[in-house]
């Protein structure tokens, strides 16, 4: 509230009037911002990333919401806006519409957008929302998306931070989003075969359409002493190796991953990889 404030002075015959005083009022509260994922998002390229950016406002001001970085090929848009453009207008209701008549078939990441009042379900009452909003009817929606269509191949290792305002105060918070290959298949029907007293020969079935290579672990089985051989061999389709430089008459174990990379740059492998034994000749050179 404005206090209007009239100050008289009058000294040697002359007057000075004050200008109106502001009255001071309560503090802004800042708004709060909820995302619902924890700080770390792992998904494999070719699935829908949907995060839901909400916030609240203690004093039920107007709030504005940001991304920064947006990662590339991601959409950040508010509720009900299906065309995915960032901000919401009477063309977005419309599809709506035609979605409850069965006259639109949108994308997935569209269709995550569309239910406005959230009671798990897409029809004429979102739309009715989203034309309130637009005409000023009601309050901008306090929930935005994150949609993020990621695709195969796709290596992305993304740390965007979203913030909302009330134009006074802001509250922000930031994710790491790592998009990565699914794990790559298992290699099947392997095989250790020794070839002489200080080779032994691996082989398997490629199982994997999207390794990058494939990881070789092997140890002496009866030893406690380090490992022998731990390598990646970036080659996809690869289906052998012989570890040499063994000891004649002795057993040695391996295991067999196919691999690729996650947004990091780390390898990861695939699971359930068989354990196969072989021992070493004692001379002689396997025919």
């Amino acid at each position: 509230a404005t206090v209007g404030l009239l100050i008289a002075l009058v000294v040697g015959g002359l007057s000075a009037q004050a200008s109106p005083v502001a009255a001071a009022g309560p503090p802004n509260k800042p708004p709060e911002i909820f995302v619902d994922a924890p700080g770390y998002v792992h998904v494999h390229g070719g699935e829908l990333l949907v995060l839901v950016i909400s916030a609240s406002d203690p004093e039920g001001d107007q709030l504005a919401f940001n991304v920064n970085p947006l990662p590339e090929g991601s959409s950040f848009v508010p509720a009900g806006d299906v065309a995915l453009n960032g901000r919401l207008q009477s063309a977005d209701a419309t599809l709506i519409l035609q979605y409850s008549a069965g006259l639109w078939a949108p994308a997935p990441e569209q269709l995550a957008v569309a239910d406005a009042d959230l009671d798990g379900s897409v029809n004429a009452v979102d739309a009715l929302l989203v034309l309130q909003t637009v005409a000023g009817l009601k309050l901008p929606f306090d929930r935005y998306y994150l949609v993020w269509p990621t695709a195969l191949g796709q290596l992305v290792l993304s740390r965007p931070t979203f913030t909302v305002t009330d134009g006074e105060s802001f509250d922000e918070t930031s994710l790491r989003i790592e998009v990565s290959d699914p794990d790559p298949a298992v290699p099947s029907s392997v095989q250790a075969t020794a070839i002489s007293p200080t080779e032994i020969k691996l082989t398997w079935t490629d199982e994997a359409t999207n390794e990058a290579g494939y990881f070789i672990l092997g140890w002496e089985t009866y030893s406690n002493g380090p490992i022998l051989v731990e390598r990646a061999i970036s080659q996809p389709n690869l289906e052998s190796f012989t570890h040499s430089g063994l000891s004649p008459g002795t057993y040695y174990s391996y295991r067999v991953h196919a691999f690729n990379y996650q947004g990091s740059g780390d390898i990861q492998r695939s699971g359930n990889a068989v354990t196969v034994t072989a021992m070493t000749l004692t001379e002689g050179v396997l025919e």
